[in-house]
């Protein structure tokens, strides 16, 4: 099991990121916040989103979070565009 911590600051794209506490790209102690023990990422991501609105892995440390989220981004993406889409029923009429 690991210790997961969270940036206090979003980056650029407004996700705030997880770290494990092995990660080479861990944010300084006063810019993070302490999330605790799990013995998984997906674990520290949930607690994460219980104080942050938007919460990504870290790509180097906590892969599998940060492709899981790009994922759900795309899925929503595709859902506004199918719901901006006319029907093929809707055209046809």
């Amino acid at each position: 099991m690991k210790h997961y911590y969270v940036t206090d600051l979003p980056r650029a794209d407004g996700y705030h990121v997880i770290h494990s506490d092995e990660c080479s790209r861990l944010p300084l102690p006063n810019t993070r916040t302490y999330l605790g023990v799990y013995p998984f990422a997906v674990n520290a991501l949930e607690q994460a989103r219980r104080f942050r609105t938007a919460v990504n892995g870290c790509l180097h440390c906590t892969p599998g979070c940060y492709h899981g989220i790009l994922a759900s981004n795309r899925h929503k993406e595709e859902q506004t565009q199918d719901d901006q889409t006319p029907s093929a029923s809707a055209q046809s009429a």
